[in-house]
């Protein structure tokens, strides 16, 4: 019985007091899977020296052949204070369910937030984060950008011609908050003023506007499309999601309105003209 119990008290003791030497790594992974790799004495990006302190007075300096990977630790974790997460003892138990855990040190925003996104409501942290530590990403996500939500989401841009820039580099957080927001799809804000953030606002001095166009998604997909312009239908059938087609026709010279653009008359956003037809396409301006 002697063998038995002094493994339990080395255990005991390294898990208690958070240790991280070799020797208790040693330990513990001989007992239990899921032990995290040594994390380095500093979180601190190794500088690869100058010119200057590589000259002949000073001698050659070694260098590695592949620059130090960088390194994001998790506080806890690199100060070694285990037990700020996990129960002491032998077991791997956490002291709280997560996010509860997690809300210890992190600020709570899911408590006000109306709109959360679904794995961070679930408490299920690390579907993104390591809790560790994480040799390339910040934040100490899994992975970045747009691999990482594909994991979950759909890959909408398999078989699109048409994607939003943004949306292609995978810059998702340019327009969406990953965790809580009090908006619709978790947008940092609402449209145009999101827009606004990358294109031109053409609304402030227009005179005339159309009446959709504060409402930008309701003809353009924010990801991608298979059409131009991220229109989220051919324009010759776009508008006739809201014009009815009967009263386009009664209209004098639109006996075709089926089978042209409308663009190739009308300003799509914003005109001088109360029909925003484009310059040089009013027939009453030509008489």
């Amino acid at each position: 019985m002697l063998v038995p119990v002094a493994v339990a008290a080395v255990c005991c003791a390294a898990l208690t007091a958070g240790g991280r030497s070799a020797t208790t790594r040693k330990w513990l992974t001989f007992f239990f899977d899921g032990v995290p790799a040594e994390c380095p004495a500093t979180n601190a990006i190794i500088a690869v020296p100058s010119s200057a302190e590589n000259s002949p007075a000073s001698g050659p300096v070694q260098t590695s052949a592949t620059p130090p990977p960088f390194y994001y630790g998790h506080p806890p974790f690199v100060d070694q204070k285990c037990t700020a997460c996990h129960e002491a003892g032998l077991g791997q138990g956490m002291r709280k369910k997560t996010p509860a855990l997690c809300f210890d040190c992190h600020k709570d925003f899911l408590s006000a937030a109306k709109v959360k996104h679904q794995p961070v409501e679930a408490g299920d942290c690390k579907s993104c984060h390591d809790p560790h530590q994480s040799d390339q990403n910040k934040k100490l996500l899994l992975k970045t950008g747009k691999a990482l939500c594909f994991d979950c989401h759909d890959d909408f841009f398999e078989k699109a011609k048409s994607k939003h820039q943004p949306a292609e580099n995978g810059d998702c957080l340019a327009c969406h908050n990953p965790h809580a927001t009090d908006r619709k799809k978790l947008v940092n804000k609402a449209t145009p003023a999101l827009c606004w953030d990358c294109h031109d606002n053409f609304i402030e001095k227009a005179k005339f506007k159309h009446d959709v166009v504060e409402d930008c998604n309701t003809c353009h997909n924010p990801h991608a499309t298979g059409e131009s312009k991220l229109l989220t239908k051919i324009i010759s059938k776009l508008c006739f999601d809201c014009h009815e087609e009967k009263d386009i026709k009664a209209v004098k010279g639109h006996a075709n309105a089926e089978i042209k653009s409308c663009v190739d008359c009308h300003d799509p956003h914003v005109g001088t003209d109360k029909n925003l037809l484009k310059p040089g396409k009013n027939p009453a301006a030509s008489k």
